[in-house]
């Protein structure tokens, strides 16, 4: 089933990847064990979208990465730190985000 990577930025993952620009997709809300992770991982390939980058925090459901906090509940500092550390490391030329909090 498609998620925001597909819905919501995957034509442009998929123009830049045809264009041979690198790409990626940094995931806030998926551990890399749970059972969203298998999904991910073939919507970014079918998109040649590279590798995800899950930094495995819960969403609003409890269970979605047990043994690991919630994204509304961590402390902010940490959920700053931990794409920012993402974006260093990749250095993009182009960087599309979305609000799920609304949603």
């Amino acid at each position: 089933m498609p998620d925001d990577e597909s819905l919501l930025a995957g034509g442009v993952l998929a123009q830049h990847a045809v264009a041979h620009a690198r790409t990626a997709v940094v995931t806030m809300t998926c551990a890399p064990a749970s059972s969203r992770a298998p999904e991910l991982a073939d919507a970014l390939r079918a998109l040649a979208a590279g590798a995800p980058r899950k930094l495995g925090y819960s969403d609003a459901r409890p269970r979605a990465a047990p043994g690991r906090p919630r994204l509304g509940d961590a402390p902010l500092d940490e959920v700053v730190a931990a794409p920012v550390q993402q974006i260093r490391a990749f250095r993009p030329d182009i960087l599309l985000t979305h609000d799920t909090l609304a949603s």
